[in-house]
């Protein structure tokens, strides 16, 4: 019996101890728990947001606040964002994948760096003007103590124009904005030569137009050249240019100037009288068809100036002299619009019709189809380069009074948005271009 009671003293004993070990081993888990939950670090949050750039309207630089209650506007397109967070960033969760730049589902192309609590998203290009944009930084963005972080998003609008989509859009082979530079905005072209300055555009933002500041002696006009392509060189085409001619330059007598053209009536050119003679000249060359003196090519001179009908060519919408329109003061648009098919080629200004030519009908001495490149006499000098500001390039010579060697009737004034399709625009599509380009 006495030896049955230790047994059972020690038993309880035995259970007793094993029930302390297992309250204190319960009670050391608990206190555990409860630390690491007073330790765990707290959520990441972003203080500020910003994006620092160049005004497009004066030129300084200005810095707009994103993390507003509303979506900021006017942005520069050259912004460089600044997001800042309540701590330090851990940099290898900041990359250019969980803190992106998107408008309209696509993404624009940045470069993600992080300083201690600040992240910076550089765009490796301007972005589009006139723009909505959203900046996304998403959960993946973590605090260097390993605080996470919700995923936000912030929207703005960038200054400028919005991008016009033009009538005929798929034909559009060419397109020069000249807000800056010389580069094509639509087409895969090279800037050969480039003597222009850069001037606030119709709209009001600095740089957004080329200025041509005409000749001081034979030779040295501003002009730009752009490389030929065959692409630019289509039977039916449509080129749209909006300018403002110097008016003091304008009402000077006895010169006229040339806006632009491609080896001048071997191509194309477009000519501005001075105020006294008044016209608008638009020469293009064409293949002849039938043709039964072997001649190959002609040139259609046409020339609206409020003197009605000329032959096959007709006035319309405009009365007395072309210099009350354009040497106001204000830019204007001037649409060469040439269908292959009907051989009809039609002139436009500021969406309105100024003339309408069938170069294909009996009033007409040949038949003209499309537009080509007069290269029939091997002994001309013909050069095929598009050029902004002068008849032709400096490599063409053909032609004694379109040579840019000798002149001094370059183009004096702005010029932007220069716009080449290989199609015929229709009266209605060039008015819709006109409304949606104009200021």
């Amino acid at each position: 019996m006495e030896l049955n009671f230790k047994y059972k003293q020690t038993t309880m004993r035995m259970l007793n101890k094993t029930k302390y070990l297992i309250g204190a081993f319960l009670l050391s888990a608990l206190v555990f728990t409860g630390c690491d939950d007073d330790d765990s670090a707290p959520a990441l949050s972003v203080t500020a947001i910003s994006a620092t750039g160049t005004s497009l309207e004066t030129g300084d630089e200005v810095t707009k606040d994103l993390n507003g209650a509303t979506s900021a506007t006017d942005v520069p397109p050259n912004a460089v964002f600044e997001i800042s967070f309540d701590r330090e960033v851990d940099a290898s969760t900041a990359t250019a994948t969980s803190v992106t730049l998107t408008s309209d589902g696509s993404a624009a192309t940045t470069t993600v760096t992080t300083s201690s609590s600040v992240v910076t998203v550089t765009p490796t290009e301007d972005l589009i003007q006139g723009t909505d944009y959203t900046l996304t930084i998403t959960s993946a963005v973590a605090a260097s103590d390993g605080g996470t972080f919700s995923s936000t998003t912030r929207t703005f609008r960038t200054a400028g124009r919005s991008e016009v989509v033009p009538p005929q859009s798929e034909a559009q082979v060419g397109y020069w904005k000249f807000d800056g530079n010389t580069e094509a905005a639509v087409g895969e072209f090279n800037t050969v030569f480039e003597q222009i300055t850069y001037a606030t555009d119709r709209f009001g933002f600095q740089n957004g137009a080329a200025k041509f500041n005409g000749a001081s002696a034979p030779g040295n006009g501003d002009i730009v050249e752009i490389e030929s392509d065959p692409s630019l060189i289509t039977d039916s085409r449509t080129i749209s240019v909006w300018f403002k001619v110097d008016g003091e330059d304008y009402k000077a007598i006895g010169s006229s100037k040339f806006m632009m053209g491609m080896a001048a009536e071997k191509g194309f050119f477009f000519e501005l009288g001075d105020s006294e003679v008044a016209w608008i000249k638009l020469a293009t060359n064409h293949k002849l068809d039938p043709d039964p003196n072997n001649l190959k090519y002609a040139v259609n001179w046409s020339d609206p100036n409020g003197s009605g009908a000329i032959g096959g060519q007709i006035s319309f919408n405009y009365e007395g002299s072309i210099s009350a329109l354009i040497a106001d003061d204000n830019w204007h648009q001037l649409i060469l619009a040439f269908d292959a098919v009907t051989s009809v080629k039609t002139i436009y200004l500021d969406g309105n019709k100024l003339m309408e030519l069938d170069i294909d009908s009996e009033t007409e001495e040949y038949f003209l189809k499309g537009m080509a490149i007069n290269d029939s006499n091997v002994e001309d000098i013909i050069d095929t380069n598009l050029t902004f500001g002068f008849a032709g390039s400096r490599a063409n010579g053909a032609t004694d009074w379109a040579n840019y060697k000798t002149a001094q009737n370059t183009y004096k004034g702005l010029m932007d948005d220069v716009r080449i399709f290989g199609s015929a625009l229709t009266a209605q599509e060039v008015q819709t271009l006109y409304n949606a380009e104009r200021p």
